[in-house]
């Protein structure tokens, strides 16, 4: 039995190519990284738990791209198709060589190209059981490669926008791509025609080419044809996008190492950069796209250009830093610290005099209003109105004039005036000997969460009032309003914060949820992406409000921008989730003989 022949040399070259750059790739990262960030990933790789949970998340993005799913059942199955379907042809093509040969060690090639050296394996003890698998999982692969030829003709069909141009490398990977399992399945079939092997698929396209008198001259065309596609598209992975096939595990051991990116956020945005599959849901979910406006912020222009080398101030700058795409992204890939790495540090003048007469008042349970809180007062009257209803004494901190929570400076790259905004708000905190801190503002309560390195809770005031319903200290009246709630973007993706307001709208409404492709919907009126025009806004805003059912009363939201954004509604009534719960609180009677409840003392944050 040979167990060599010159056609395997394509194959040869390009798999030892694509290892050694990978490897190569590898080896110029993990030296990037710093010393504590590779000792995490060192700890996962030597507890068997961990790393057994990681493997499991690895098969399950990598090769059933089960997060796809979820997001798009046709392009779930097409990469699941390519992804899992290869993943099992060269396990079980390397068990059955070993089964086949009288030795457990071969060649790389010899697997791939195994009906070719051992072309009459009707013989063998299992053959049956062997050439169905190989065929059913080869049929698997060769759907995924027709869904994947018919997307690039088709792409909506598949609800894909259109993706970046192809340069010439993407396109040699692509087209190689789409060769090699048509050529297998040619190879293959006229091997099963001459020898009478093969299974369901194979041995018919067989005898049919056997009886149009294609023979062993074409059979061993067709082999170097499959040869020379792998070859070509094993050099070409290193320069496109299908990359991803080997950096995304990578990306899931850092993710599961809980490596802090931030300390090598340069080469993390690199890595990550690497494991965009280019699948374009990022696109679909971006309230951009859905609204017509022009410009490549999201992810898989980003990520491309930084790839590349490419980046325009347009792509890092016009974005809504809503996270839909974080949310939608079948890798994980996280955007919103990426893109503050690229934004530039611009250095700028600034004058922060007035900060100086800024004083909070002394207050257990503080109400941080902030910047935009100040424009919907509406909000804020409320809420005082509820805490005096449930007997809480909530001091109003930045009434008299505040400072601002630092997160705009720093969304415009002006990292240097953000954090002295930062220091002041948090001496000024610390001196009121506030023990909570109230806020309507979700960019307020991200920011001083994230960035601010408080030692008290910061919570919403959803939160606020979903514990003062919970334990008693207030109760609602049910309206005969109809309500939707729309999720503010850095509440909601930002904060994780959604169950709470709908949990306060069913106690006092009929509540009813939004169409699932409106929900969380960035509302337009977004700090990060300043160059909208009114009308560009109104436009976005729209994304939500058209889709509200037509017996919806009520449009309600928990947020002071987004209160603002949807002003334009003329169909149902807007309003802050603190304003529409005040107008049908009440304190509850009798009050019930219990330890008098104090939020602060309660509170998780």
């Amino acid at each position: 039995m040979d167990r060599f022949d010159i056609f395997v040399l394509p194959f040869t070259v390009g798999l030892v190519f694509v290892v050694f750059a990978y490897i190569a790739q590898l080896i110029y990262w993990l030296r990037q990284m710093p010393k504590d960030e590779k000792g995490k990933l060192k700890g996962l790789l030597v507890s068997p738990i961990r790393l057994a949970k990681c493997c499991i998340e690895i098969v399950k993005e990598s090769l059933l791209h089960i997060n796809l799913f979820r997001t798009n059942l046709l392009l779930g199955f097409m990469h699941m198709s390519l992804a899992f379907g290869w993943f099992m042809l060269i396990v079980i093509g390397n068990l059955e060589s070993k089964v086949y040969t009288s030795t457990h060690i071969n060649p790389p090639y010899f697997p791939i190209f195994l009906e070719y050296f051992i072309p009459d394996m009707g013989s063998f003890k299992y053959h049956q059981e062997f050439s169905f698998l190989m065929d059913f999982f080869l049929l698997m692969v060769l759907t995924g490669t027709f869904l994947a030829f018919t997307k690039r003709f088709v792409s909506r069909r598949f609800s894909i926008i259109k993706k970046p141009k192809l340069t010439a490398i993407d396109k040699i990977g692509l087209y190689s791509l789409w060769l090699i399992f048509p050529l297998r399945f040619l190879a293959e079939s006229i091997n099963s025609g001459i020898h009478q092997t093969g299974s369901f698929i194979t041995e018919p396209t067989g005898e049919l080419l056997f009886s149009l008198g294609v023979g062993e001259s074409s059979a061993y065309a067709a082999w170097w044809a499959y040869s020379i596609s792998l070859g070509i598209f094993f050099v070409a992975v290193p320069f496109t996008r299908y990359m991803h096939i080997l950096t995304e595990p990578f990306f899931i051991f850092l993710r599961k190492a809980k490596v802090d990116a931030s300390k090598f956020q340069p080469i993390f945005n690199q890595i990550q950069a690497k494991s965009c599959s280019k699948c374009g849901v990022c696109l679909s979910s971006c309230p951009l796209t859905k609204a017509s406006i022009s410009g490549k912020p999201q992810p898989i222009y980003l990520l491309d250009a930084l790839k590349r080398g490419s980046l325009s101030p347009e792509m890092v700058e016009s974005c809504l830093n809503c996270r839909r795409c974080e949310e939608s992204c079948p890798v994980g890939i996280t955007i919103e610290p990426l893109r503050m790495s690229l934004k530039k540090q611009i250095e700028h003048e600034t004058d922060f005099g007035y900060t100086s007469l800024a004083e909070y008042p002394k207050a257990k349970v503080g109400y941080f209003s902030g910047c935009m809180g100040k424009l919907t007062p509406a909000t804020t009257k409320s809420l005082e109105k509820i805490a005096e209803t449930a007997g809480e004494k909530l001091v109003h901190l930045d009434k008299d004039g505040g400072i601002c929570c630092g997160r705009p400076q720093k969304l415009a790259g002006q990292l240097a005036a953000s954090q002295e905004l930062m220091a002041k708000n948090t001496a000024l905190f610390r001196e009121s000997g506030v023990e909570m801190i109230v806020t309507s503002c979700p960019i307020c309560l991200k920011t001083f969460r994230d960035d601010y390195q408080l030692s008290i809770p910061v919570i919403h005031h959803t939160e606020y009032i979903n514990r003062l319903i919970k334990n008693e200290r207030i109760a609602l009246n049910k309206s005969d309003a109809i309500t939707v709630y729309h999720d503010p973007c850095e509440l909601a993706r930002g904060c994780g914060i959604t169950k709470e307001p709908r949990y306060i709208l069913k106690k006092s409404s009929t509540f009813t949820e939004l169409p699932k492709e409106a929900r969380g919907m960035c509302c337009g009126n977004s700090m990060a992406h300043s160059s909208l025009s009114y009308n560009q806004k109104a436009d976005i805003a729209s994304l939500t409000l058209n889709s509200i059912p037509s017996n919806v009363s009520h449009l309600i939201t928990s947020c002071p921008a987004c209160s603002k954004a949807f002003k334009v509604a003329d169909k149902v009534t807007v309003e802050d989730i603190a304003v529409f719960t005040a107008r049908h609180a009440y304190k509850p009677t009798p009050i019930l003989e219990k330890q008098h409840y104090k939020v602060s003392e309660t509170a998780t944050r």
